[in-house]
């Protein structure tokens, strides 16, 4: 498995590389995974995870655990580049591209998003289920296979998008 980051635990990569790392073992899927854990990863890169079950994620979050991301890579994923479940995201820059599935897959979560690039998943660029709180500010993006974003219809209602770019090949907005 890649690195785990268990509950009550905390972290810090600055600079570092995750490559190859990662497997469904029935609790662990992704080069990264959190539980309950507090982690913040600085101009780092998560790359080429992959299972034979095409279920590995770059990075998976859960259980309440918070990622801080600035400028980190996340990309080559077989799964998700990020599967984020019942927990907090904040990310300043960096970039999702070329997973097999989405690049950032958000459910019940809470978000602050800005100055990321999201392009060339093969699934949505980001996806949110549902959410707690969430903003997209400055990110830009395109060419995502299934839509570059996928919102629940109250969310854009909310007003959470600003100065966001996109390239729509071959939708712009998914609306659920």
């Amino acid at each position: 498995d890649g690195l785990v980051f268990q509950p009550g635990s905390k972290g810090s990569l600055a600079y570092a590389t995750v490559r190859y790392a990662g497997s469904w073992n029935g609790s662990a899927r992704g080069g990264l995974t959190l539980s309950g854990a507090n982690v913040a990863l600085d101009h780092s890169q998560v790359i080429s995870s992959s299972a034979g079950d095409g279920a590995s994620h770059g990075l998976d979050v859960s259980y309440n655990s918070t990622l801080v991301m600035t400028d980190t890579l996340v990309s080559g994923h077989t799964g998700q580049g990020l599967r984020l479940l019942n927990s907090t995201l904040i990310v300043q820059g960096g970039a999702w591209r070329q997973n097999s599935k989405d690049g950032v897959y958000l459910y019940n979560a809470s978000a602050n998003v800005s100055g990321a690039t999201l392009t060339g998943n093969s699934g949505y660029g980001l996806w949110v289920e549902s959410a707690t709180g969430i903003t997209l500010t400055g990110n830009t993006l395109g060419g995502n296979t299934l839509a570059d974003l996928r919102l629940p219809t109250e969310l854009l209602a909310a007003g959470i998008l600003s100065g966001n770019t996109f390239s729509g090949s071959p939708t712009i907005l998914e609306l659920a």
